[in-house]
């Protein structure tokens, strides 16, 4: 539906409230690079050959997947950063229709903490090594090293500590 009335819009984004974020800044910073990972792996319609991407869609939407591939390609801006102009949009058109408990629009800019995005970025780059300037920053992680013995060591030291922070079998409200 959004693409209908405003293509290229922010559909979605990542939202924290800033008491979760100042008590778990580095899981959200983790999260955040794994999020953006994803949006460039799936962007630009790969989202519609990834059978795992679409099965996941599938369980939580119950839309099948021969359905969503014949849908718009989703729109993520791949730097991560809020597509503004789109949120401000949005929010005057939730206004006029009475979505909303407010009447002047919110000032978006001030609600936006982009430290988990940069840290998230910067922390990409050290990944990347060696590699790190010729690698556009909108673009994935590469599957395979540099050939640089500190990356691998970084992406393995990385990589449990995220597990240990985030995956759990418990619910996410009870994990936090």
């Amino acid at each position: 539906m959004l693409d209908d009335y405003d293509q290229d819009g922010q559909g979605g984004l990542l939202v924290a409230n800033s008491r979760f974020l100042e008590q778990h800044r580095d899981a959200v910073t983790s999260f955040t690079e794994v999020y953006l990972q994803t949006i460039r792996r799936l962007s630009d319609g790969e989202i519609k050959t990834d059978d795992q991407a679409l099965a996941a869609m599938q369980k939580y939407t119950n839309v099948p997947p021969d359905v969503i591939r014949l849908g718009p390609d989703p729109f993520w801006p791949k730097d991560g950063h809020a597509a503004l102009d789109s949120l401000r949009d949005q929010q005057i058109f939730a206004m006029r229709t009475g979505s909303t408990d407010y009447s002047q629009p919110l000032e978006i800019e001030k609600l936006i903490d982009y430290g988990p995005l940069d840290a998230a970025e910067e922390h990409r780059r050290l990944m990347l090594g060696c590699n790190a300037s010729r690698v556009p920053a909108w673009r994935p992680l590469p599957r395979r090293g540099c050939g640089c013995d500190g990356r691998a060591r970084l992406q393995k030291r990385y990589v449990e500590g995220f597990r240990s922070r985030l995956i759990d079998d418990r619910p996410l409200d009870e994990a936090v």
